[in-house]
């Protein structure tokens, strides 16, 4: 067999992965892979006759073959909950006490909670008040407490009960180092609450139940407190791991001391600050945060130069051991798996004096790691590892032709970042819809920091485990040059456009674009025209873009309360935006992915603190042209506070330092926005009438039962083609009043589905269906169900 046909069999097997994404099944068989079939058996047909040189036949059935069984592969090894699984009793809110061990090491959430899995061995009921403050209580094993059983809580069967939770725990300050007080291999007890986790209810948003099944997860837990049953030895890569972290961190400083570790363990088991995080990804510099090729390349430097005179065979045996303890120690993510699989075969190939080809070691590292795992194929961080390396192995030499006019130690420093940045492109893009214009310059100037910092930390790592003073002096020294790096990151993150949102893009956008990247390796013509695949690459992200920037679409989004999205032809709105979690990670991923990177108006209904919070953060992202909100001028408004005053005219400054207009929004008051007339009927309760295309949409908010001033409002209310509301009402003349041809619905409301359906009214609720989208001119689009609407429950809809 020749290597291209062993690189066409290989190649198949990541395409039936890859098919595994298109939804859909024939009898029970994946699309994909039935597509992927009749295509390797059409080419095994077409192109030997068409290219004597090509594969025979026999190799492009064989690959179809492969290709058609990867798929079937992928779905046998998808996890499914077992009978067992604890899942059967996340359906209630009841309070229980779940047993189980440590499987994870336990992290810090953004939201200050603490995370890890747990394998669980036993599930107890339980009726207990919230406590204030939890602690977690060494050695106690919850025997002789005043906890009673509830016999109205979760109903057990005789069955064992068994799987794996996510769970998250609040942070006790009080307790230092409460993260390292819990560890891998100890058996706890944790009282809380189950819960189903839910998939992306919004366009683009988060799928948190696939990713959880991924790992074989079916249930998630908010726990309150942890009790120690049973301690054990902490593993040997968690301790070894928290000796360098601890190390470090006493000599560079907790947040610089993070980095330092990240930069040469990974971050899977160091807690980097969050603003440090997200500064590094704004600008491009998200991979200095995973352990991956540089710093395998450095160890197997030092451990070939150390056993220079030793016999060959026993080279590769210590020179294997280091690159399995350190993969072992970061955690066995995926840049660094990736990169000791390749370290192994190099070693490999020097020890039986072998030349090696690096492209076919990148397949061989890829084909190796998703025979073991091919769920892998969908995780991010194996994607992005993969094509930056396979970035640096065709690009970047051509990139030093092209450079070699450049002192050599320069031009590496340009053509890696540069290589490594369009790789990535189109990943990036279809993930986040976001790019990073400064990310080549700024990689450019920190990649001698990087080296550096790299270089001593893991000197510093090394030296740390032996004698930790000696490693905390060394990590202060580093701590400079560490500073230098965050400082670059920061300050590159606060440029305009730091983080442009061209938009999301689809799959055969992104093959397109990577068949470009392809052609300009593989063809000499392609790439002496490079210009002509460049212009060809931006049209195929610039037309669609700029076709759905011509539509007029309004997104009802699933979060805690009613927000809309408004684009009217090149202009965009957002009606309220909730809490500032909704914010973060709703509406700016959603804007993103839409290429929005300004709000041509914007109006807050609610006045309050979570609301005045989400929109400060909102603007730090983006500017507003116009704010439109209740005035909050004396104390004497209702809900008001000097405190909430405060943050109301923050908010003001705020809008109007981006030359943005803040504008008191008053009752009665008309306000044209584009294809859209907004007018506000009454604040107690909130009523907002809006006019789109001859529509008439009419929002309540909060709504109540039995609100006498709901009551003395719904006379008064214009009869509507959609009525939106969140909250809760019994009053019958509402209905009667409003006549809606369509029903939406902010949150949950069992009660009046039944009211709703009675009267054969279309009804979407957030808190089932997903966000729900209406698009202009719906008449032209009859599969997108009542009157133009559609919905996103389940995987969102491009």
């Amino acid at each position: 067999m020749t290597q291209i046909s062993g690189a066409i069999l290989c190649l198949a097997y990541l395409l039936g992965l890859l098919m595994t994404g298109i939804p859909g099944t024939i009898r029970g068989i994946p699309i994909g892979s039935v597509l992927l079939l009749l295509a390797g058996v059409g080419a095994g047909l077409v192109i030997p006759r068409w290219k004597r040189l090509a594969p025979k036949l026999k190799i492009w059935l064989l690959a179809a073959l492969i290709g058609f069984t990867a798929g079937l592969y992928f779905e046998w090894r998808m996890p499914e909950a077992m009978d067992t699984d604890i899942s059967r009793y996340a359906a209630s809110d009841a309070p229980v006490i779940v047993t189980g061990q440590i499987i994870s090491t336990p992290r810090l959430t953004r939201s200050e909670k603490i995370q890890f899995e747990l394998e669980v061995s036993d599930l107890m009921p339980l009726a207990q008040p919230k406590t204030a403050n939890p602690r977690i209580n060494p050695g106690s094993s919850g025997k002789g407490s005043s906890q009673s059983i509830s016999t109205k809580a979760i109903k057990l069967d005789n069955q064992p009960v068994t799987g794996r939770i996510y769970v998250t725990v609040p942070n006790d300050r009080q307790t230092p180092f409460y993260p390292d007080r819990i560890y891998p291999g100890q058996t706890i007890a944790v009282t809380g609450s189950l819960y189903l986790p839910q998939t992306s209810g919004n366009p683009g948003g988060f799928n948190f139940r696939q990713y959880l099944r991924r790992s074989g997860i079916f249930t998630g837990m908010r726990g309150e407190t942890v009790k120690i049953r049973q301690s054990a030895s902490p593993p040997l890569f968690w301790s070894v791991r928290r000796r360098i972290v601890l190390a470090q961190a006493a000599g560079a400083g907790d947040r610089t001391g993070a980095l330092l570790s990240a930069i040469v363990i990974g971050r899977l088991g160091v807690d980097v600050p969050f603003d440090i995080q997200d500064a590094f990804c704004r600008v491009g510099l998200a991979h200095v945060l995973a352990a991956s090729g540089f710093q395998v390349t450095l160890l197997i430097g030092v451990i070939l130069s150390l056993t220079a005179r030793l016999q060959p065979w026993t080279r590769f045996a210590i020179g294997l051991s280091a690159l399995i303890f350190y993969v072992g120690l970061t955690g066995a993510e995926a840049p660094a798996l990736r990169a000791g699989i390749m370290g192994g075969v190099v070693l490999l190939a020097m020890t039986i004096d072998r030349r090696v080809k690096i492209l076919p070691v990148l397949l061989f590292a890829a084909m190796l790691m998703l025979l073991a795992d091919p769920l892998a194929i969908w995780d991010l961080g194996f994607q992005m590892s993969f094509l930056a390396t396979l970035g640096l192995i065709v690009t970047v030499p051509v990139l030093d032709k092209w450079l070699d006019w450049l002192p050599l130690r320069l031009t590496s420093w340009i053509t890696v970042p540069t290589a490594a940045y369009l790789w990535l492109l189109p990943l990036q893009l279809s993930a986040f819809g976001v790019v990073s214009p400064y990310s080549i310059p700024v990689n450019v100037i920190a990649s001698p920091i990087v080296s550096l910092v790299s270089i001593g930390g893991m000197v510093s790592a090394v030296v740390g485990l032996i004698v930790p003073v000696a490693g905390s002096a060394i990590a202060w020294l580093l701590s400079f040059p560490t500073e230098w790096l965050i400082w670059l990151a920061e300050k590159g993150s606060q440029l305009p456009g730091s983080a442009y949102a061209t938009g999301a893009i689809n799959p055969l956008q992104i093959l397109l674009l990577y068949a470009l990247f392809l052609l300009v390796w593989w063809s000499a013509s392609w790439r002496q025209n490079w210009w002509l695949a460049a212009v060809l690459g931006c049209l195929l992200v610039a037309v669609p873009a700029a076709y759905a920037s011509t539509q007029l679409r309004l997104t009802v989004l699933q979060a805690n309360d009613p927000v809309l999205l408004v684009q009217d032809r090149g202009q965009t709105g957002l009606l309220n935006l909730g809490r500032k979690k909704d914010a973060q990670f709703t509406v700016l991923p959603l804007l993103q992915r839409q290429g929005i990177n300004h709000l041509d108006w914007a109006i807050d209904l609610n006045l309050n603190h979570d609301s005045i919070a989400a929109w400060k953060y909102l603007l730090e992202q983006m500017p507003i042209s116009m704010f439109f909100s209740r005035a909050a001028k004396t104390q004497s408004t209702p809900g008001s506070s000097p405190q909430m005053l405060s943050n109301y005219q923050e908010l003001n400054r705020a809008v109007r330092s981006q030359q943005g207009q803040a504008i008191a929004l008053a009752v009665g008051q008309p306000l044209d926005l584009g294809s859209i007339q907004v007018k506000l009927l009454s604040f107690r309760p909130i009523a907002l009438q809006m006019q789109v295309q001859g529509k008439t949409w009419l929002l309540l908010q909060d709504v109540t039962p039995r609100s006498e001033k709901l009551s003395a409002l719904i006379p008064a209310l214009p009869q509507a083609n959609v009525l939106w509301w969140s909250g809760d009402w019994t009053d019958p003349r509402l209905l009667k009043q409003v006549q809606p041809q369509t029903a939406l619905v902010s949150g949950d409301a069992p009660r009046l589905q039944d009211k709703l359906n009675a009267q054969q009214i279309p009804t979407y609720i957030t808190e089932q269906d997903g966000a729900v989208q209406w698009l202009g001119d719906s008449n032209q689009l009859p599969q997108w169900g009542d009157r133009g609407f559609r919905r996103f429950a389940g995987d969102a809809v491009q």
